[in-house]
């Protein structure tokens, strides 16, 4: 029996949902779609669907697509092109799905009858001509194939864009929740079809050599092409998952850091290291106050821990390109639900910083909100990102509740070689609060006493470096 397939194409009406201009320049990069499907149109039945996205179907639209056979549908909602996808899955009765997002074209006869015949070989399952391990291994969802059943019973609603970043590529990722449920998640090229584990070994894939072996093209096969060699160097080793290191001192920090000479600190102590892996506790949207973001741009792996939903989104948005784990948890000693109290960039679990806030001349304006959060051990996050003892640096700034964070794991045994954190005993404003002082002071304690020395001082953070100090080799 043959296989009913749908086309879906994703034509962008305005940049978001709140129908903004698209950009000058989109017009013809729908123009470009529309162009090389009529060239190299499949000679295989399939029925064509396009979804106008956050806007109606227009008259220059129905001009665009005049000469091709296509119904017309309709997308509102968020989750940018997975969100599309999924809601369009909801919709379809087929054997097979095959989305393509508005930056997708091609360039050679027969691109759909290889997502077909193997989907026929295979069985259910997810198929895309083009895969990567930045981040982590996963089937790039520019252009994807899938059944549309699997998609009704993925367990997630993507609707955010840093839900679609999760989907494709990190926590939620499709590929690896579809071959969970025992089926198959290929790479579809022209010369054969690849599981994870060879996802980027044949010659001519996305990001390799001359990308003759995609079966489509999309924006980022582009880039790579007029890339020059340097940089197609660079691009290459970010989707074979290699970290790629900048010079250390050509990181730009964000305009909110508090640390003074953060730049020549790292300098001094990373700047012969060829990688490095931190991790951040507390990181509020991984850019504003961030002394860790400049790492993750120059390819750093890192580790983002933040317990409000909202602000890990901005974090992942924010490092969707970058080698990053993001996690929505509260760090404790005490796994479980953890009440957290919230305003703007400032969150803290610890009451008595909530009082010492709420009742300073500088800080009596900010107005909290009460939210209930899980909370997990620290030591149980190292361990699920993959993170080995020893790694460059940890960062702590959580609002006076750094002891309990340090009780979430063994710091003798895990040994980051740097270590920033926010404590208040020095700071003028806590001197009338003995507890929180006394925490921090216990903090600093026991970080001093498992062998770290300070280098830096001021009001708010302290770095500690482990031993005497020395440059790692």
């Amino acid at each position: 029996m043959e296989m009913s397939v749908e086309l879906i194409y994703l034509k962008m009406q305005s940049s978001s949902e709140s129908g903004s201009p698209l950009p000058a320049d989109f017009d013809n990069i729908h123009q470009r779609f529309v162009d090389s499907y009529k060239k190299f149109k499949p000679s295989i039945p399939h029925k064509m669907t396009v979804v106008c996205c956050n806007g109606e179907k227009d008259e220059a639209t129905e001009r665009m697509f005049a000469d091709i056979d296509c119904s017309f549908s309709y997308y509102n909602g968020g989750g940018w092109d997975i969100g599309a996808y999924q809601a369009i899955a909801q919709t379809m009765d087929c054997d097979l799905v095959v989305c393509c997002n508005s930056q997708v074209y091609f360039w050679k006869d027969g691109w759909l009858e290889r997502l077909v015949e193997t989907a026929e070989r295979y069985g259910p399952g997810v198929y895309a001509p083009m895969a990567s391990y930045e981040v982590s291994p996963h089937l790039r969802t520019s252009c994807m194939a899938f059944s549309p059943q699997l998609m009704r019973a993925y367990p997630y609603l993507i609707d955010s864009r840093a839900k679609a970043c999760y989907f494709e590529h990190a926590d939620w990722n499709f590929s690896a929740w579809v071959e969970r449920q025992g089926y198959p998640a290929l790479m579809v090229t022209w010369d054969s079809e690849y599981p994870r584990d060879d996802w980027r070994k044949p010659p001519n894939i996305f990001r390799k050599g001359d990308q003759s072996n995609c079966l489509v093209w999309d924006r980022h096969t582009k880039l790579y092409e007029d890339a020059e060699p340097a940089q197609k160097e660079k691009l290459e080793k970010s989707a074979d998952g290699v970290n790629v290191m900048s010079d250390i001192s050509k990181i730009v920090l964000p305009q909110t850091c508090q640390v003074e000479n953060l730049k020549e600190i790292y300098s001094q102590y990373f700047s012969r290291l060829s990688s490095g892996a931190f991790v951040e506790v507390g990181a509020f949207d991984g850019e504003t106050y961030s002394n860790t973001s400049c790492l993750a741009d120059i390819g750093w792996r890192g580790v983002y821990i933040e317990p409000v939903r909202e602000f890990a989104e901005r974090c992942l948005i924010r490092h969707q390109n970058n080698p990053v784990k993001v996690y929505n948890y509260a760090v404790s000693d005490a796994e479980g639900e953890l009440e957290i109290e919230i305003s703007d960039a400032f969150t803290t679990a610890s009451q008595s910083t909530k009082s010492a806030y709420s009742t300073s001349v500088d800080t009596d304006h900010l107005r909290f909100v009460s939210r209930k959060v899980q909370a997990v051990r620290l030591d149980r996050l190292l361990a699920d990102a993959n993170i080995n003892p020893g790694f460059e640096l940890l960062v702590v700034d959580v609002e006076g509740f750094e002891e309990s964070v340090f009780r979430s794991f063994d710091l003798g045994a895990w040994l980051p070689k740097m270590i920033i954190v926010e404590l208040c005993d020095v700071h003028p404003s806590f001197q009338n609060q003995p507890e929180l002082t006394a925490s921090a002071l216990r903090v600093r304690t026991l970080i001093s006493s498992t062998g770290y020395r300070e280098i830096y001082r001021d009001q708010i953070n302290t770095i500690f470096v482990l031993g005497n100090g020395a440059r790692p080799a």
